[in-house]
């Protein structure tokens, strides 16, 4: 979670409409799961998605291979079939949103700004 914040900051400066839609759809995916594993597969996507929109394939790389290793594990999830909380689901969407439209802004700064504020928020859950 060292890069996300510089990753936001990058993603802010390069991203075109198409890629930013396809940010916002991801998003999408999370208010819609209705399992842990589903939950946790779609917040990965739309973080790499972030990494994504930088154009760097070596961040991007990196990514592949964190979420590679999380979706071996079952993203660590004791019971990943079981439903996950709308209480979750609405928070950590609530926390994206912020996030995503401070990259869509297109202001380095503030991208990561917000990364670093949906990060820390992550974690303190």
């Amino acid at each position: 979670m060292l890069l996300e914040p510089c990753v936001a900051a990058l993603a802010a400066s390069r991203a075109n409409p198409d890629q930013l839609q396809r940010l916002w759809s991801r998003l999408e995916a999370i208010h819609a799961a209705e399992r842990w594993l589903d939950y946790k597969e779609a917040l990965y996507l739309t973080i790499g998605e972030i990494y994504a929109l930088t154009g760097n394939g070596f961040l991007a790389a990196i990514f592949d291979v964190v979420l590679s290793a999380r979706r071996e594990s079952r993203f660590d999830g004791l019971n990943p079939d079981e439903p996950v909380s709308l209480i979750v689901i609405n928070h950590t969407y609530e926390e994206l949103r912020i996030m995503l439209a401070a990259v869509e802004s297109g202001d380095p700064g503030h991208a990561e700004r917000a990364m670093r504020n949906f990060v820390t928020r992550m974690f303190a859950l």
